[in-house]
C-alpha cells in the first residue's frame, strides 16, 4: 500500500487498514529483497477487529510500540486518523453508493460521496467497460478497492462510517456488471466480510466440480453463515459483460442476471451488522477469491421500495433520482 493509494492523507497521518494501525512516514524502509518495493507505511501495533479507531495507536497509550514517538507527534499535528463509526450517517439515505467509472477515475453520485483504496493491481482502466469509458480493473493478484467515507466527526477527525451497508431486515438492492476473464478461481464481487465475527454478507461468483455458481451469502450473528446460489455455468460466458442484481422485499429476495430473476429464495433473518468495510473484487477474509476481469456500475440501494420484477437493463444506472431501480 503506497501513500498515493490513500488520498487525503500525508505523512505522518495514522491510518487503519485491514485491522492494523500504520503510520505513514517519509521513506521507504529497509525491505527484504524481493518483497514489494512500495512500503510506504510502518507498522505501529496490531490490535483487534477490523479497522478500529486509530486514536488507539497514537503514541500515547501503552499498547503502542517503538514507534510511539513519532506517532504521538503526528497526531497532535493531524486530523487525518480514521475511525470507525457504527451509528448512522446522516448521508446514508436509501441509495448510499452508486460507483460510476468514467474519465479515467472513479465517482460515487450518491449523497454519501465514498472514496476508493485501491490495493494491489486495482485501477481504473478504459481496457472494458459496461456503461461510460472506464471500469475497475482487477488482475487476480491479491486485488481490490475499499469503499471508505471520509466524514468529520465532532472533534475533526475523519470518520470511516460503515453503517451505510448494515442491511440488516431492511429491502435492499446490490447491482454490478462484471467481465469475467475466463479465469478459474473463486471470485468475490462486493462484500461486508472479513474474519469472525466481522461477516455481514458477500455476493460470489465460484465453482465448484464443473459448476460455476453465483451466490448470497449472509450471517446473522457474524459467524455461521446461510448461503443461496444458482447454477450459471451455462449463462455465464468469458469476455463478456453481465449486469448481476440480489434484492430483497420482506422475505423474499432475487437474483437476477441482466435483469431477469434466476433464482428465488427466502431472506428473512436480520443480516449481521459490524465495522466491516465494504470491498470490490474480493473479501476480506479469504484475500484470495479476488476478481481476474472487470467490475463497473456498482449500485447499493439500503431501505425504501424494492421491485422484485424483471426489469430492462438500459440507459445510465445513476441518473437522479435513479428513476429504473
Amino acid at each position: 500500500m503506497c501513500v498515493e493509494e490513500l488520498p487525503g492523507y500525508d505523512v505522518g497521518d495514522v491510518v487503519s487498514i485491514t485491522g492494523t494501525c500504520y503510520e505513514i512516514i517519509d521513506e521507504i524502509p529497509d525491505i527484504e529483497e524481493d518483497s514489494d518495493p512500495c512500503q510506504e507505511l510502518t507498522l505501529i501495533t496490531d490490535v483487534s477487529g477490523p479497522y478500529p479507531s486509530c486514536a488507539n495507536c497514537e503514541g500515547t497509550d501503552s499498547s503502542s510500540s517503538s514507534s510511539s514517538s513519532s506517532s504521538s507527534s503526528s497526531s497532535s499535528s493531524s486530523s487525518a486518523s480514521l475511525s470507525n463509526n457504527s451509528s448512522s450517517s446522516e448521508l446514508c439515505d436509501e441509495v448510499p453508493l452508486a460507483l460510476n467509472f468514467d474519465g479515467g477515475t472513479y465517482e460515487d453520485v450518491s449523497a454519501a460521496g465514498h472514496t476508493l483504496v485501491f490495493n494491489g493491481g486495482a485501477a481504473v482502466s478504459g481496457t472494458e467497460s459496461y456503461l461510460g469509458t472506464d471500469s475497475l480493473k482487477m488482475n487476480g493478484n491479491n486485488t481490490y478497492a475499499l469503499v471508505r467515507s471520509q466524514e468529520p466527526s465532532d472533534d475533526g477527525a475523519l470518520v470511516d462510517d460503515q453503517s451505510c451497508f448494515n442491511l440488516l431486515d431492511n429491502n435492499f438492492i446490490i447491482q454490478y456488471a462484471f467481465f469475467w476473464n475466463g479465469n478459474e478461481n473463486n471470485q468475490t464481487h462486493i462484500a461486508k466480510w472479513q474474519a469472525p465475527p466481522f461477516r455481514d454478507w458477500t455476493m460470489d461468483f465460484y465453482k465448484s466440480g464443473s459448476i460455476w455458481y453465483l451466490a448470497f451469502a449472509w450471517t446473522s450473528n457474524g459467524t455461521d453463515f446461510t448461503i443461496e446460489q444458482v447454477d450459471v455455468t451455462s449463462s455465464i460466458s468469458s469476455s463478456t459483460w453481465y449486469e448481476v442484481r440480489i434484492a430483497r422485499s420482506g422475505s423474499s429476495a432475487k437474483i437476477f442476471l441482466d435483469g431477469t430473476s434466476i433464482h428465488s429464495f427466502t431472506l428473512s433473518d436480520t443480516i449481521h451488522e459490524s465495522d466491516g468495510v465494504l470491498c470490490l473484487g474480493n473479501n476480506l477474509e479469504d484475500t484470495d477469491a479476488d476478481v481476474e476481469g472487470y467490475i463497473d456500475q456498482v449500485y447499493i440501494r439500503n431501505g425504501g421500495t424494492v421491485s422484485l420484477s424483471n426489469y430492462t437493463p438500459s440507459g445510465s444506472l445513476f441518473a437522479d433520482p435513479f428513476p429504473y431501480i
